[in-house]
């Protein structure tokens, strides 16, 4: 066999047997996925959001929700209540 050809044959060998691995694993059961979800705790109605970020704004050490828009700015505590707009 051609010095130059071996290199690709193992590379093609070690993908079918990681493939077959992976194959194996996902079809046989082995691995579960993680499945993730959530309930909406609140929501509320906002125009265009361009910003939201939960960070800590009134200094309390409760985390916050920031949003706001070209127009509006607005702060909601964990409950769902406006505390600044």
């Amino acid at each position: 066999m051609n010095r130059k050809i071996v290199p690709f044959v193992v590379a093609i060998i070690l993908v079918c047997l990681v493939m077959g691995v992976a194959a194996a694993f996902s079809f046989g059961g082995a691995v579960s996925a993680q499945k993730f979800g959530g309930q909406a705790a609140w929501s509320r109605p906002y125009l265009g959001p361009e910003s939201m970020k939960v960070i800590n704004v009134m200094g309390d050490a409760q985390n916050e929700l920031f949003i706001q828009n070209p127009m509006n700015v607005s702060v909601y505590d964990g409950n769902g209540a406006v505390l600044l707009s």
